[in-house]
């Protein structure tokens, strides 16, 4: 089954997500990935202050992201190729984990 990158082109992500969107069809493209990956845009996903967003669907299973950089969507594009493992936290989860443990909140 082909995996989907949908990036949310609504009002607050579309100024960057033209971009996003081109940088993972040219990766999925340069790597010849379109057997198994597909990138496309998508209208609004409904939160806008963590965007640009993305949804990642794999065998059926739908996955928002958000923060989306362009280096972040080729990190996606090697992980649903399997050439990246998927990270056990969120760089979100890590942060806050390592601020944690600096404030000896452990």
């Amino acid at each position: 089954m082909k995996k989907e990158i949908r990036i949310c082109h609504g009002k607050s992500c579309g100024h960057s997500a033209k971009h996003i969107l081109d940088v993972a069809q040219k990766k999925i493209q340069k790597e010849n990935l379109g057997h198994k990956i597909s990138a496309e845009q998508c209208h609004c996903m409904g939160e806008c202050k963590k965007g640009p967003n993305i949804q990642i669907v794999e065998n059926g299973k739908k996955e928002v992201k958000h923060h989306i950089s362009p280096r972040s969507i080729e990190t996606e594009v090697d992980i649903l190729s399997g050439k990246k493992q998927k990270p056990t936290q969120s760089p979100g989860e890590a942060k806050n984990a390592l601020d944690s443990l600096l404030s000896g909140g452990f």
